[in-house]
């Protein structure tokens, strides 16, 4: 196709466009309704996570890992174990978005080498808000390790589902 024949085939539809006031306000109406309508509906804010911990070590600094989780308003717990089964059920089911495993030694590992890992377990059904919540809590938990001045590394695992 000539450039020329495209000239003139651009030059015809818009004046056929500007010709019709119905299409002429359709083509400016309907992209600021839906600006409008739906710019709330794409938020990436996830303003609360439910949180199932497993406390294997069961110390003061495992009890301050998991209160400043909740002290942030991001995380509400909504059970707690000292195995990993109740944990994973509670992501099977619905009960928890997130699993928060506290290893055994936590706190003799902050203490002693200044370095610990805690494990996140999360349901991934909703990937975006998945990573969201993933990153508050690597904030959080990065914040905590600082300090103690220690550092605290976070080993992700893919959802159970």
């Amino acid at each position: 196709m000539n450039w020329r024949a495209l000239r003139v085939m651009l030059e015809k539809e818009f004046k056929q466009i500007w010709r019709d006031k119905l299409v002429s306000r359709m083509l400016f109406i309907s992209p600021l309704l839906q600006l409008v309508v739906l710019s709330s509906a794409a938020t990436f804010e996830v303003t609360r996570a439910t949180l199932w911990v497993v406390d294997q070590d069961r110390t003061p600094t495992a009890t301050a890992l998991v209160n400043r989780l909740t002290a942030s308003g991001r995380f509400a717990v909504v059970g707690g174990s000292v195995t990993a089964a109740p944990g994973e059920q509670a992501l099977r089911d619905g009960t928890a978005s997130t699993v928060l495993t506290i290893p055994p030694e936590f706190s003799a590992d902050l203490q002693t080498s200044r370095r610990a890992s805690v494990q996140l377990v999360m349901n991934a059904v909703n990937g975006s808000q998945a990573g969201v919540t993933q990153g508050y809590a690597a904030q959080i938990i990065t914040r905590f390790a600082a300090e103690q001045e220690s550092a605290v590394t976070i080993a992700n695992v893919p959802s159970v589902r």
